[in-house]
């Protein structure tokens, strides 16, 4: 959708007053683990729980895809397989 829609007709579908609560609840609940990735990724906590938010509703939305099925195939046939392997 971010690329078949004007950029703030996305914006305005993907951002609301509930998401953003929901973003500053998990930035209070999760904040010692936040800043640990923080520190390690150099990514800003506030960047990853956007991420978080937009890509699973905080954990809601965790996908049709079968995790192990889609790694063994990426282990065995895929650009990215030594990272599907560990």
């Amino acid at each position: 959708p971010e690329f078949a829609k004007p950029v703030w007709s996305y914006l305005d579908s993907a951002v609301s007053d509930q998401r953003i609560a929901d973003a500053q609840a998990m930035l209070t609940a999760y904040g010692p683990l936040l800043a640990q990735i923080e520190t390690k990724s150099g990514v800003p906590k506030e960047i990853l729980v956007a991420i978080w938010g937009m890509e699973t509703d905080y954990g809601h939305f965790i996908g049709a895809y079968n995790l192990f099925a889609s790694l063994a195939t990426q282990a065995s046939d895929g650009a990215r397989g030594s990272y599907a392997r560990r």
